[in-house]
């Protein structure tokens, strides 16, 4: 499980997502950024993004699996959250694909 984090630590880079295929993470903490996850599974992770900057394609990640939200994207969610009191039928669009397989997908658009 070590070489997962080490190999994510190396892929870190501006430009491209580098491609994260086939991996289980099991109680890691990283970035998710500058990443596009295929299927992959994370269980009891704990998971900061600080950009758009990421896909999740075919994943699974479980319900004890924490995300942390750097400034700017917690920025816009609070300025969409400001103008509506009820978001019943309108989280759709700030949802992730859901699979019939039970994985998510958030590709970028």
């Amino acid at each position: 499980m070590e070489e997962n984090k080490n190999m994510l630590s190396a892929l870190g880079s501006l430009g491209q997502l580098q491609d994260v295929e086939n991996l289980w993470f099991n109680a890691k903490e990283f970035s998710i950024d500058g990443y596009r996850f295929i299927n992959c599974r994370l269980d009891s992770c704990k998971l900061t993004v600080y950009s758009s900057r990421f896909e999740f394609i075919n994943c699974y990640i479980d319900d004890k699996t924490q995300i942390f939200y750097g400034a700017d994207p917690l920025k816009i969610v609070r300025l969409w959250n400001s103008r509506n009191t009820s978001l019943i039928g309108a989280t759709a669009v700030f949802g992730p694909d859901r699979n019939p397989d039970g994985t998510i997908s958030i590709k970028g658009y």
